[in-house]
């Protein structure tokens, strides 16, 4: 059972740090008129956030699984349900980290 709680957590952590990769690379594009200073602050604080959501949302999936399980639900179909729920959530909040950031870069812009 163990087996397939950490494989479900680090299946969410790998397709959250894909998806975090992706939205890194549109931010880099959507910033482009920044100044590399003003820029910085918003890139580190969605890296930074990116990271947090991928823990939480790994550790979350690891205790999902777990849960699902328990219910009667079987080891493989709970991991596939806590994969695709944790990492839709995890795309929606990578998201919201991106216009965080941006709205970080341009408080730096006009400070």
């Amino acid at each position: 059972m163990i087996a397939i709680k950490l494989t479900a957590a680090i299946l969410i952590a790998i397709f959250n740090a894909a998806i975090g990769l992706a939205i890194f690379f549109f931010l880099l594009l959507a910033m482009n008129g920044y100044s590399e200073s003003d820029a910085t602050y918003g890139l580190a604080a969605f890296i930074l956030l990116a990271v947090v959501v991928t823990i939480v949302l790994a550790v979350c999936g690891f205790f999902a699984t777990g849960a699902l399980i328990k219910r009667g639900r079987g080891h493989a179909v709970s991991a596939v349900l806590s994969t695709l729920a944790l990492t839709v959530i995890g795309g929606i909040l990578k998201a919201i980290c991106g216009l965080v950031a941006v709205g970080i870069a341009e408080i730096a812009r006009t400070t």
